[in-house]
């Protein structure tokens, strides 16, 4: 009686089968392969493997996503501290300061355009920038115009809170001005350096009405 030696199955098609006098009999290599698929990735040891991987991809998608929530937020604090010293800077010398504010307002936006600011923080943040545009703009006035009733520019900051003026605007502000007494020549003053220094636009949706009819 011979034996195939059934190591090099994939080889010989007769490895493991007996041959003696009554023929060739195969059954014992077909109980052992079970006629399935011997491939690996269909293994036991595959279907953990594939676990492994894919508790890894979770683990791993996690990780980024906590990494990039904590980098913006970072991001975040270090853009809030500039904001705040810009301001603080702004206040004592606003022909300073007040072009590195609307410098990093339009870089806020810019930020939000690409996709790096969430809708909520970008809107916290560009109130808080055009709150002290205007605040500092107001400063400005009062130290280039002394002479002139706090009231007055508290009704210039109202209508620069959008950080624009209308030609309706300047005749409101000059309107108010001749109300509390201001003399003409400084109210010609007052009106060219708003022209100077604001961006004029030609009508606005929602205009501020700070005079009273």
């Amino acid at each position: 009686m011979l034996l195939f030696p059934a190591a090099t199955a994939q080889d010989n098609p007769w490895a493991g089968c007996k041959i003696d006098d009554e023929g060739v009999d195969c059954r014992q290599q077909q109980a052992a392969g079970g006629g399935g698929d011997d491939s690996f990735w269909t293994s036991n040891a595959a279907q953990t493997l594939y676990w492994v991987l894919g508790a890894l991809g979770s683990g791993g998608a996690a990780i980024f996503g906590w990494t990039r929530v904590k980098r913006r937020r970072r991001e975040l604090r270090t853009f809030i501290n500039d904001v705040e010293k810009t301001f603080a800077q702004a206040k004592e010398q606003p022909d300073v300061g007040l072009p590195k504010l609307e410098a990093l307002r339009r870089g806020l936006a810019a930020s939000h355009n690409a996709g790096k600011l969430e809708d909520p923080q970008f809107l916290e943040m560009d109130r808080r920038l055009k709150d002290y545009v205007t605040r500092v703009r107001v400063i400005q006035l009062e130290r280039a115009f002394p002479s002139m009733p706090v009231a007055l520019f508290t009704d210039i900051g109202s209508l620069l809170a959008d950080g624009t003026l209308s030609q309706s605007d300047l005749v409101l502000i000059d309107k108010r001005a001749l109300q509390l007494g201001v003399p003409s020549a400084p109210r010609q003053d007052l009106a060219a350096f708003l022209r100077r220094d604001t961006p004029l636009v030609a009508r606005k949706r929602q205009r501020l009405a700070v005079i009273a009819r």
